[in-house]
């Protein structure tokens, strides 16, 4: 018999709960940055809904807040629009929830950021979650990797855990959102058994100190 998880919830400011953790399986789950213009939202919200073989999804997320001309490919800066031709109509008819993504792990806490939003209602959800593995990012950062960091390899083997769940139950216990993505089945699963246990203080206060790193995995060009 299947064991079902029941994930905790965040309370979102337009009433509304969301899953405090998602599955990350699909490059297509949100509104890219070549559709920001208003007559391609529709589209690509169907391209995506389609894919996730859902009728109905609770949050359809803005990728990023600049666009790209929906011709070009290429990224240099004459191809980004300054702002869609009616911004107003990204808002009709949609009922607004505020949540804001970001890069957010225990290399990067985002301490300032995540109390603001809270003192203001905003959820937070991280991306990049457990660091992103393979990947040293814009900058310097010295090894282990996030990862690899013997601090995280101890408390893992304390609470049987391995040292990503460890981190995405840390994001957990600060009331951030977390979407871990992976292709793999047995990954998926093991990202939902942080359910199971609890950081105590000293060992959140271990993570919390990794954070003197304040090291960002990814820039974008302004």
């Amino acid at each position: 018999m299947a064991v079902v998880t029941k994930v905790p919830t965040i309370q979102l400011n337009d009433g509304n709960r969301m899953p405090i953790m998602a599955m990350g399986t699909s490059e297509k789950r949100k509104l890219t940055s070549h559709c920001n213009d208003p007559k391609y939202v529709r589209e690509d919200f169907d391209i995506s809904k389609n894919r996730l073989k859902v009728d109905y999804v609770d949050l359809y997320l803005v990728h990023s807040p600049m666009s790209i001309k929906k011709e070009q490919t290429g990224l240099n800066a004459q191809n980004y629009l300054n702002k869609p031709e009616d911004p107003e109509a990204f808002f009709n008819n949609v009922d607004h929830a505020d949540v804001r993504k970001v890069e957010c792990h225990a290399y990067l806490p985002q301490n300032k950021l995540v109390d603001f939003c809270k003192q203001n209602w905003i959820a937070v959800t991280a991306y990049a979650p457990i660091g992103c593995p393979g990947y040293t990012g814009q900058g310097q950062v010295s090894n282990p990797g996030l990862l690899d960091e013997p601090v995280l390899k101890i408390i893992s083997e304390k609470y049987h855990k391995t040292p990503a769940q460890i981190l995405l139950r840390w994001l957990i216990q600060r009331d951030i959102g977390v979407l871990p993505k992976s292709i793999h089945k047995d990954r998926l699963k093991e990202n939902f058994e942080v359910f199971d246990f609890k950081l105590n203080s000293d060992d959140m206060q271990k993570i919390n100190e990794l954070g003197a790193r304040n090291h960002r995995l990814f820039t974008h060009a302004s």
